[in-house]
């Protein structure tokens, strides 16, 4: 348990190069297999937990941060006055956008239960 602790807490903070939110923010690219990742971590993370403690708090805002500022990322991407764009944003990507999107939604449902 302390693993994925540390893990999400290091995603959360986004100051390593090898954080999805770090591959996103500071070098524009949507890294899918790190989102996956970060989305697998937190699935096991949620199901793992059995107690409310002030980490747990502290991971859940975390998480719910990154999801927020992914998405407004991508509406920035999407901007036509924005100077911010996804270097690798491909038609893929965009079909994906659900996906994405149900993935996040899925997770959140995750807390607490």
């Amino acid at each position: 348990m302390k693993n994925l602790e540390l893990f999400l807490i290091e995603e959360i903070e986004g100051k390593k190069e090898s954080t999805f939110i770090y591959q996103l923010h500071e070098l524009d690219v949507f890294d899918e297999k790190m989102f996956n990742n970060l989305i697998s971590k937190s699935y096991e993370y949620f199901n793992s937990s059995t107690q409310i403690s002030e980490q747990y708090i502290f991971i859940v805002k975390g998480l719910f941060k990154i999801f927020l500022h992914m998405f407004f990322l991508f509406s920035c991407h999407h901007s036509p006055n924005d100077i911010y764009k996804i270097k690798n944003y491909s038609k893929t990507l965009k079909d994906k956008i659900c996906e994405i999107y149900f993935k996040v939604s899925d997770i959140i449902s995750k807390i607490g239960n």
